[in-house]
């Protein structure tokens, strides 16, 4: 199916991202897939990630994706594994961005506003970033000047959800790609947030309906990713959006 068509398919299906409280519910039978390095895996793509690793069918997956985009496009992960900590971090700063942003709003509102943003690292469910099942990508160009995937025809507008309708045409066809590309090789898009996608994770199964899922947090850590793991935790909170 044409990469439009599979996205205004699925447009047309009225999809919503699956709550906390309903990935919560979701067993996990660990299947212990390694964690393996991205880095040199494929030609077509590009890492932004300042730990770049993740489960080996996850890898093996991104690899089929970026090699099946048209010539001169190339796969951009941004993001992949991300350990607890770095997760709660990065909660809290966006729960006081929300909080600077919205000063009336009662502290359950703030909640369930985040959590529709960033998994709570205090949550039954692991985020799915901390199984090594999710990655946030884009799609660039030779030169590393990424596709235009967020111009809205309404100015200043939030245009996150993956389904957003006012998108400029180019946008929207760069979308579509992204989204059919991604969820030809086997993902599973976060409806509220047009980069991420995820395998294996509460959210994944949740999405496709399987009795549960695959991926838990790691009960230890390759040594080489360990190290990248610490050097992170010792940076400042990147900046999440794309």
């Amino acid at each position: 199916m044409p990469a439009i068509n599979l996205y205004e398919r699925d447009m047309k299906k009225r999809l919503r991202e699956p709550g906390i409280g309903l990935l919560d519910r979701v067993p996990i039978k660990e299947c212990n897939d390694p964690f393996v390095p991205l880095k040199g895996i494929s030609p077509r793509i590009r890492l932004k990630m300042p730990i770049p690793w993740v489960r080996r069918e996850v890898a093996d997956m991104l690899v089929a994706a970026a090699e099946s985009l048209p010539e001169g496009l190339f796969l951009v992960v941004v993001t992949g594994y991300r350990s607890l900590k770095m997760q709660a971090r990065a909660y809290r700063r966006y729960r006081r961005h929300l909080c600077r942003k919205h000063p009336t709003w009662p502290a359950c509102i703030v909640r369930r506003e985040a959590n529709r943003f960033l998994h709570p690292a205090d949550s039954h469910s692991p985020p799915g970033h901390c199984t090594g099942g999710a990655v946030d990508v884009a799609l660039a160009y030779r030169n590393g000047r990424q596709l235009d995937t967020t111009s809205s025809e309404i100015p200043d507008a939030n245009t996150w959800a993956t389904f957003y309708r006012h998108l400029t045409p180019v946008a929207r066809a760069n979308r579509a790609l992204l989204y059919s590309t991604m969820l030809k090789a086997g993902f599973t898009n976060c409806y509220d947030e047009w980069w991420h996608y995820s395998y294996g994770d509460t959210a994944w199964a949740v999405r496709l309906g399987k009795p549960y899922a695959i991926y838990d947090r790691p009960a230890e850590l390759p040594p080489a990713m360990a190290r990248a793991v610490a050097r992170a935790e010792k940076q400042p909170p990147r900046r999440i959006r794309l």
